[in-house]
């Protein structure tokens, strides 16, 4: 179990950073390894530590090493045409769709306007979540607006989400052809 999960998490990361990599690009990002088809430089690590610091922190020539070996392995898998493979061509382009709901589904959030009050009212209901290390009440500065905005957006992205599926079936025509997908019963 642990293998595959340990192997959806490589194709997950090597997918996210060929996908995002460009959009992190630097120009002071200074050159660390090529080879014949590929560079490494510090953006490509700063983003792999970035997508890897919940699993793991390790040294930067580790980071160095393992961008050099995605980059050769993925090189080396689509020169054996592995990602052409139907099974495999269908899982990255699922991953692909999954990738981009979720950066899609996260700006409609970052643009999302709260109504004014929101952020009070919840500090407010919500005081034993919001103590000092001494059983106080924390001030509602702009770090603590900006953490409660975030949980409130957490339980909000369903809501936004369904809203934006609902216009995007029209625009998209969605026609419904099997009642397993219909909402109604």
């Amino acid at each position: 179990m642990y293998k595959t999960i340990f192997k959806y998490f490589q194709m997950i990361l090597i997918l996210s950073l060929f996908l995002v990599g460009g959009v992190y690009a630097d120009q002071n990002s200074k050159v660390l390894a090529t080879g014949d088809s590929f560079v490494v430089k510090t953006d490509d690590i700063n983003l792999l530590r970035t997508r890897m610091k919940s699993f793991f922190q390790t040294t930067e020539k580790e980071y160095c090493r393992t961008m050099i070996k995605i980059k050769l392995f993925s090189m080396e898998a689509k020169e054996k045409k592995i990602d052409m493979e139907p099974d495999i061509a269908a899982e990255l382009n699922q991953m692909v769709e999954h990738k981009l709901f979720g950066i899609y589904l996260d700006r409609l959030a970052e643009e999302y306007t709260l109504l004014p009050g929101t952020v009070y009212s919840y500090y407010l209901s919500h005081t034993d979540d919001f103590k000092d290390k001494d059983g106080n009440p924390m001030n509602l500065d702009d770090d603590l607006r900006k953490k409660i905005r975030a949980q409130i957006m957490k339980t909000k992205k369903s809501e936004i989400a369904n809203k934006e599926m609902e216009k995007l079936m029209k625009k998209y025509n969605v026609n419904i052809v099997n009642s397993i997908c219909s909402e109604k019963e």
